[in-house]
């Protein structure tokens, strides 16, 4: 039997993940090893792993434990992949001036809407940075 990673994007933002949603989430996959977290998107997410002999049974239980939940976006692959893929992607990023210029909005806007969780962010080192494709 291989091990598979499901990943959930859920139709939920950044203070459900944090709050009741996030709880519930770890509590109703605790024998899937869940982690919830926000996506890049800004969104609640939701991994775990999944045993399976093959991908398609991988890819109809997901189907079958996120019945109940608002998602927007599902990814299924081997755990051994997605170890991988995790430590090498990343997102195109943005500075905080770059998002103003795009919004045609201030820098302290920008900051205001990080701050709100309104615009996901991430901080590296003393900076801000915004995925693209939240700005799109």
């Amino acid at each position: 039997m291989k091990s598979y990673n499901l990943a959930l994007e859920l139709d939920a933002g950044k203070e459900a993940a944090e709050g009741a949603l996030g709880d519930r989430l770890l509590d109703q996959f605790a024998d899937y090893h869940p982690v919830v977290t926000v996506s890049n998107l800004g969104r609640t997410e939701l991994i775990v792993s999944i045993p399976a002999e093959h991908m398609w049974q991988a890819t109809s239980t997901a189907r079958a434990l996120s019945a109940d939940l608002g998602v927007t976006r599902v990814t299924v692959e081997l755990s051994d992949d997605f170890d991988r893929r995790a430590g090498t992607e990343i997102p195109p990023l943005l500075s905080v001036t770059e998002v103003a210029d795009r919004l045609g909005i201030t820098r302290a806007a920008v900051q205001q809407r990080i701050d709100k969780g309104a615009l996901p962010a991430r901080r590296v080192g003393a900076a801000w940075v915004v995925p693209a494709a939240a700005v799109a």
